[in-house]
């Protein structure tokens, strides 16, 4: 659905260590938030197998009691067998170098984030061999919150809302038999900025959870066009089942 859009799965031991089993939760829940997009999500192989080979000596039950949640978390992913984002910092003062392994898959025009709980975990830019003799910097987005995920995405597909006379506005103003749209148009658009999609289930529409209204709102994409609009109308709690399951437990509602 978003082309070019590349996550990268960054785990670090510390905040294993730090996070105790949260720790996968965390992780788990911002991939399968990617997953839901259908962006490209992908793991270093290398980094992989040294997290693992870390935390098994730290704890000699990791393989049989936590290990098969990567299983889980990875089963959608993509492999690269190449670390892209190590740096190794030579410093010796005024001759001070940067060794950096060449970044084969990555081209300029891809829009690269990190799911990582750590948002330290690496510099905001990422060098990018075009070839050998021309070096672009890349700007890398680093989430370790769904919300940042879903921000983001907004503003490279930004959404717009269109009042549908079928739906009315405010509670009122609806067709006889059609479901309402419960709030004002504007705050109709800031639930579409924030809504998220199951492509999986419901192609063409968004969901959100409304706090103001105790309810969910769903969104109806109105095809190819320019304006990129939706339109949508607010659910009664008997109608909820529309929404799929996954969307209600992100929402945990």
């Amino acid at each position: 659905m978003y082309k070019d859009l590349h996550f990268y799965i960054q785990f670090d031991w510390e905040e294993y260590i730090n996070l105790g089993d949260q720790y996968f939760d965390y992780i788990k829940q911002m991939v399968e938030f990617a997953y839901m997009h259908k962006v490209s999500v992908f793991y270093s192989e290398k980094q992989l197998k040294d997290f693992v080979s870390i935390i098994s000596d730290l704890d000699n039950n990791f393989i049989q009691s936590i290990g098969n949640k990567l299983d889980i978390i990875l089963r959608n992913s993509l492999v690269k067998k190449e670390n892209k984002f190590i740096f190794n910092i030579l410093f010796n003062y005024e001759n001070t170098t940067i060794q950096h392994s060449q970044l084969l898959g990555i081209t300029s025009n891809e829009q690269i984030a990190i799911i990582s709980t750590n948002l330290n975990c690496f510099s905001n830019y990422l060098l990018y061999a075009k070839d050998e003799k021309k070096i672009e910097l890349l700007r890398i987005n680093i989430f370790n919150k769904c919300i940042d995920i879903v921000n983001w995405i907004h503003k490279i597909s930004p959404r717009n809302f269109n009042k549908s006379a079928k739906h009315g506005e405010n509670g009122k103003g609806n067709w006889p038999g059609e479901s309402c749209l419960l709030c004002s148009c504007q705050d109709a658009q800031e639930l579409l900025n924030t809504s998220i999609p199951d492509f999986g289930e419901k192609e063409g529409r968004l969901f959100n959870y409304d706090q103001e209204n105790n309810t969910y709102i769903e969104f109806f994409y109105e095809g190819n066009n320019p304006q990129k609009q939706w339109h949508g109308f607010h659910l009664k709690q008997e109608d909820w089942q529309r929404v799929p399951t996954n969307i209600r437990t992100f929402f945990r509602v």
